[in-house]
């Protein structure tokens, strides 16, 4: 094998020419990582499984987390009061209130969860590496 930016000859496979120091493409193969896509579908399965899991699994590990962090402080901040309530009106206003702001932040992440998995997929087609 011959180098193939001097034209001496080089041992096979490796990678630099001893004479010159340029690298040699042929007769080398460097390592190649290879990214796969994210499931949009499975990052809003585990979103339904686990408040954040989608985040995660596309790979916002930290916003993942905090969604799920507040949801461990939203969701029992609701239902504390509800035992406290003196009247049935009151519980079942507290009861639509809490059903209320748990449905719109579960949708929010969710889709949340779907977008990410949208962008990293999109930015994965068009570099060849993910976004983040």
């Amino acid at each position: 094998m011959y180098c193939q930016k001097c034209g001496k000859e080089i041992v096979d496979g490796v990678r630099f020419c001893a004479a010159c120091g340029a690298e040699q493409t042929q007769g080398y193969a460097s390592p190649r990582v290879v990214y796969t896509e994210k499931s949009a579908g499975i990052a809003i399965l585990l979103g339904l499984i686990l408040v954040g899991a989608g985040q995660m699994y596309v790979g916002k590990i930290g916003r993942g987390i905090a969604f799920l962090l507040i949801g461990l402080i939203l969701y029992p901040a609701f239902i504390v009061p509800l035992f406290f309530m003196p009247s049935t009106t009151g519980l079942l206003v507290g009861i639509a209130i809490i059903s209320l702001v748990a449905v719109v932040y579960a949708i929010y992440v969710l889709y949340d969860a779907y977008s990410l998995a949208k962008e990293y997929n999109a930015y994965l087609r068009t570099n060849g590496q993910p976004p983040w």
